[in-house]
């Protein structure tokens, strides 16, 4: 990973669609990107359906866009989320919800502007980044 920024999110914009809307400005729809839900918890259907099963260890759970987008516009809340976007097995973006309401994102290449994502803090990465 080459940057982490963590967005500043405001009330008329939840972290379910601040997702969304990063999502479908960075990924280009010709290409085919793997999703893999490393640790989840939430509320509704699908967010209750998958919080069970990594709970119960399944590790890297991988996931389709249409699942992801159901997850994400499903009535419900994200408490928890750490999601890995990868191409070619590498991760492109990794995004993490914590306590509900800090929504961080690690990426890799040229970091995004305000103008794409809206107003964000810079993280530094090794905050990040496992110790070896």
């Amino acid at each position: 990973m080459d940057w982490a920024i963590s967005l500043i999110l405001n009330n008329n914009r939840d972290i379910d669609s601040k997702i969304k809307n990063f999502l479908d400005f960075f990924l280009f729809p010709n290409i085919s990107y793997e999703y893999f839900l490393e640790d989840l918890e939430a509320t509704g259907p699908l967010g209750n359906e998958l919080s069970d099963k990594i709970e119960q260890g399944v590790k890297d759970l991988r996931m389709n866009k249409s699942e992801l987008v159901q997850l994400l516009e499903e009535d419900g809340q994200l408490i928890e989320f750490e999601l890995h976007v990868k191409l070619d097995v590498r991760d492109q973006f990794i995004i993490i919800v914590r306590d509900g309401d800090i929504l961080d994102i690690l990426g890799t290449g040229p970091r995004p502007s305000e103008l794409q994502v809206g107003p964000y803090r810079d993280m530094d990465i090794n905050l990040f980044l496992p110790l070896d």
